[in-house]
């Protein structure tokens, strides 16, 4: 009742075979949770019974899950869970109590259905159009999307990165200030979004428009991140803190754009020529930046220049850190791929039918193995 007064009123369109499409989607994700393990062993603990709530809380579910039931500590190895953004748990923890995974778990999948929606109504569409044609379709069906319906954070920060644009194009500047601010407080990449705000606020000053509001929107979400850190170095005394555990899981660094993913292309080649296997993610990696690449050259016509220019920077950022295991998820969130991409297949039915059949079976396969301890990304 409430969700239908909310959509009726701020005029939002949705597509109902889009909500059906969530809802199997969501309903194969809790029974392969649930049966996974007796068709699959995993690859940790094999033999050990797993709920399927704890199945859909593998990798940083599980630390997500310390952080909402515990809270952070400063005392000895704990301290490495300041690296994760405080939103997510802690509002899991907050809803759920003693069931914070599952509270988590339930969150993302309802963000994600929000995802779906929001994502149809950032551009003008018939309510009719057919399920290939519309932006949240493919959102639905990428071959990462199964990261919006287990314990992680891409749900809500897509969720509010999207709400945040939607209420702001409705000139409700002080909400969507507040939602960049949460945004801020999800996932450090959030220092990409003002991008957005500043490109529509430099577009409104040669108007002659109002753009001091769009303003205000950009720095939300750099005072989000700005908080979270301030506040991990408040606690351990020492202004670098985040920065320094951000090391202990991993030693990154800043490198050239994209020299990580041309020299992993190069090995590939190099390896399938002399008859050598690689691992899972490797291919995942290589086969969503390219993908990503083809789709800006031939669509980027078709995006808005406000997007089209975040969507550059981001893949320009996340290809600019070593090491690079995770740039297929990061590049997961950016949500105007999903915008061009309909727009480049319309005239392409049978295309469109092959790579939707591709799609959603590597999503089912990629699914299995992450939650199977095989592969993470």
């Amino acid at each position: 009742m409430l969700i239908n007064k909310f959509i009726q009123k701020n005029q939002f369109k949705f597509s109902k075979s889009l909500i059906i499409g969530w809802f199997i989607a969501v309903l194969i994700a809790w029974i392969l949770a649930a049966v996974v393990d007796s068709f699959i062993p995993p690859a940790q603990n094999a033999g050990i019974y797993r709920s399927p709530i704890e199945v859909l809380s593998v990798w940083d579910g599980e630390h997500y899950t310390i952080i909402a039931s515990n809270g952070y500590s400063i005392e000895g190895a704990d301290i490495r869970h300041f690296a994760f953004f405080p939103l997510v748990p802690k509002v899991a923890g907050l809803v759920g109590g003693t069931y914070a995974p599952f509270a988590g778990i339930l969150l993302g999948q309802l963000c994600f259905l929000g995802c779906l929606i929001l994502l149809n109504n950032l551009v003008p569409i018939d309510e009719k159009l057919p399920l290939r044609l519309q932006p949240g379709f493919w959102l639905l069906i990428s071959p990462l999307s199964f990261f919006f319906l287990i314990f992680y954070t891409e749900s809500i920060f897509l969720f509010l990165t999207l709400l945040m644009i939607t209420v702001c194009r409705k000139e409700r500047f002080i909400a969507a200030s507040v939602l960049g601010v949460l945004v801020g407080l999800t996932r450090p990449v959030a220092i990409l979004l003002p991008i957005i705000f500043i490109w529509w606020s430099i577009q409104n000053f040669r108007r002659g428009k109002g753009y001091f509001a769009l303003l205000i929107c950009a720095v939300a979400p750099l005072l989000g991140v700005g908080l979270y850190l301030g506040f991990v170095g408040y606690l351990v005394g020492e202004p670098l803190a985040y920065i320094q555990i951000q090391k202990q899981w991993w030693e990154s660094h800043w490198a050239f754009p994209f020299l990580s993913l041309a020299r992993d292309f190069k090995g590939l080649l190099t390896g399938l020529m002399q008859g050598q296997s690689y691992p899972v993610d490797i291919y995942v990696r290589l086969l969503s930046s390219i993908s990503i690449f083809f789709i800006i050259v031939w669509g980027w016509r078709k995006c808005e220049p406000a997007f089209l220019v975040y969507l550059i920077a981001s893949l320009l950022f996340i290809h600019s850190q070593e090491p690079h295991r995770s740039t297929a998820r990061y590049e997961l969130v950016l949500f105007p791929l999903y915008l061009i991409l309909p727009k480049i297949l319309i005239h392409h039915p049978k295309v469109t039918r092959i790579i939707i059949g591709i799609f959603v079976v590597a999503q089912v396969l990629l699914f299995v193995r992450h939650i199977s301890w095989k592969w993470v990304s």
